[in-house]
C-alpha cells in the first residue's frame, strides 16, 4: 500500500509539474535543471515540449542533442546539433560539439571544417584550435598540425593535447629530443595519461635511452591497470 501511495503522489506532482508549466522558458529551464542533474530522459522530455511552443530555437535543439549525447544516443544528438545550426549558421557551440561526434566517428575532413566554423567566432579557443591540430595529425597534413598545436600552446600553455600532438608530429619529423619535451609538458598536465608515457618511452628508445624507456612503458602498463581495475 505504501508503495501504491508513492506512486500516486509522484503522479500527482508530474502532473501538477507539468500543468504548472506555460511557456517556453519554463520548460527549457525544468529540462536544464533536469540536465544539470543527470537526468537526461526528463530533460529531453521538457526540451520536447519547449520546442512543442518554438521548434525555431535553437538553444533548445542544442541543449536536446546535448542530453541524447550523454545518454549515449549519437545519432539523434548529430540531428539537434545540425538543426540547431539550421537555425543558426553562427551557433558555436553547436559546431563545438558536432566536431567532437566526426572526430570520434573518423571524419576528420567534417571535423575539421567544424573546427574552422568554431574558430571563425572564437580565435582565442585554445581546446578547438588543439583538436584542429589532431584532426590534421591524423590527415597527415603534419605542418598544419603543428601550427595549430602551437596556436592553442600560445593561447594556453596548459593544453594537454595541443602538447601531445604536437609532440607527436615532431616524433614523424625525427626531432626526437623536441618530441620527449613536449611529452614531459603532457604528463606534468595529466600524470595519468597513458599515450603520454608510452609516446615519451617510444622516443626515448628511438634515441637509444633504453633504461628511460622502460620506465616509460612501465608506467604506462601501470596506469592501464589502475585504469582496467579501479586502483
Amino acid at each position: 500500500m505504501r508503495h501504491n501511495l508513492v506512486l500516486i503522489v509522484s503522479i500527482v506532482f508530474l502532473v501538477g509539474f507539468a500543468l504548472s508549466l506555460t511557456d517556453t522558458e519554463e520548460w527549457f529551464d525544468a529540462g536544464n535543471r533536469y540536465l544539470k542533474n543527470g537526468d537526461y530522459e526528463k530533460a529531453i522530455e521538457c526540451f520536447d515540449r519547449a520546442l512543442e511552443l518554438s521548434p525555431e530555437n535553437d538553444d533548445i535543439w542544442y541543449n536536446k542533442g546535448v542530453a541524447h549525447k550523454r545518454q549515449g544516443e549519437i545519432d539523434i544528438a548529430l540531428e539537434c546539433y545540425e538543426k540547431a545550426l539550421e537555425l543558426n549558421p553562427s551557433h558555436i557551440y553547436a559546431w563545438d560539439a558536432k566536431s567532437i561526434i566526426l572526430l570520434d566517428r573518423k571524419d576528420y575532413e567534417g571535423a575539421n571544417e567544424c573546427c574552422d566554423r568554431v574558430l571563425e567566432l572564437d580565435k582565442s579557443n585554445a581546446e578547438v584550435w588543439a583538436r584542429k591540430g589532431m584532426v590534421l595529425y591524423y590527415l597527415e597534413r603534419y605542418d598544419a598540425s603543428l601550427e595549430c598545436c602551437e596556436r592553442a600552446i600560445a593561447i594556453n600553455d596548459w593544453t594537454r593535447d595541443a602538447w601531445f600532438y604536437k609532440g607527436n608530429v615532431l616524433f614523424n619529423k625525427k626531432m626526437y629530443r623536441q618530441a620527449i619535451d613536449c611529452y614531459d609538458h603532457v604528463i606534468e598536465i595529466d600524470p595519468a595519461f597513458i599515450s603520454g608515457w608510452y609516446n615519451k618511452g617510444v622516443a626515448l628508445k628511438a634515441i637509444g635511452e633504453y633504461e628511460k624507456a622502460h620506465e616509460c612503458f612501465e608506467m604506462a602498463d601501470r596506469l592501464k591497470c589502475s585504469e582496467k581495475f579501479g586502483w
